[in-house]
């Protein structure tokens, strides 16, 4: 069982889809800390920023109680997607009409109904299925404590894929529940920016995402989306 526990992002880059293309198991993590000027609530569109305004949130907010300050926010976006997925260079724009159609018609003041709900059309577009579930359990103790929790319910014993950003707090043999754990190495190129225009642009879209890194393990070996071996180094390099 290969498994990614993930805070939700808004429309996030290609980077988040190779760990969702990598796993048999999605855990969208809400009880984690809101950060302010993350990603739970914006994401880059060539070079700029597109934001769903939130409610003033303190230090101890968490993800799954922050609320959108005007839900009016997201016609504009929807807009703005229209405009920057609507020329002829991307001719499969029609994919992100799930994705446009939420945005243009959301109602509810709850930002993780609002992401959650994007990223399952995202899934849709790509045509990728995996098994997800929705954890808003409060979790004590260190980052670390609270990940092994969440390991332990949803996938004990599993391989467990974490984003490059996780080497900063936890080491390849930091958890204890599962049998090992692999860090995301990202290729040369990777776009920063929202996956809705690659969706639109690309008539192979899930191709390019598991093409964009690899895994890496403890002894230094790489890994596909698809849990084959690379070889060494020069994988990383490709």
């Amino acid at each position: 069982m290969r498994l990614v526990v993930q805070q939700p992002q808004f429309l996030p880059w290609i980077g988040f889809w190779h760990k969702l293309v990598s796993c048999d198991r999605w855990v969208i993590y809400a009880a984690s800390q809101f950060q302010k000027h993350g990603h739970e609530n914006r994401v880059t569109l060539d070079g700029g920023w597109l934001t769903i305004p939130v409610r003033r949130t303190g230090l101890d907010t968490l993800v799954m109680d922050a609320k959108i300050e005007n839900v009016t926010a997201c016609r504009k976006i929807a807009r703005t997607l229209r405009q920057r997925c609507g020329s002829r260079k991307h001719a499969h724009r029609d994919r992100l009409d799930g994705v446009i159609g939420v945005l243009e018609t959301w109602r509810s003041d709850w930002l993780i109904e609002l992401t959650t709900e994007l990223m399952l059309r995202v899934m849709e577009a790509l045509g990728l299925e995996r098994e997800v579930h929705l954890d808003t359990t409060i979790r004590a103790g260190s980052a670390i404590e609270k990940l092994d929790d969440c390991i332990a319910q949803y996938a004990p014993g599993c391989l467990y894929l974490s984003g490059r950003a996780g080497l900063d707090y936890m080491g390849f043999g930091s958890l204890w529940t599962p049998v090992e754990t692999r860090f995301q190495k990202m290729l040369a190129d990777s776009s920063p920016n929202s996956i809705v225009q690659l969706i639109a642009a690309h008539p192979q879209p899930l191709e390019v995402i598991r093409d964009c890194a690899l895994w890496q393990t403890k002894e230094g070996d790489f890994y596909g989306w698809d849990n084959r071996t690379r070889t060494g180094a020069g994988a990383a390099r490709r």
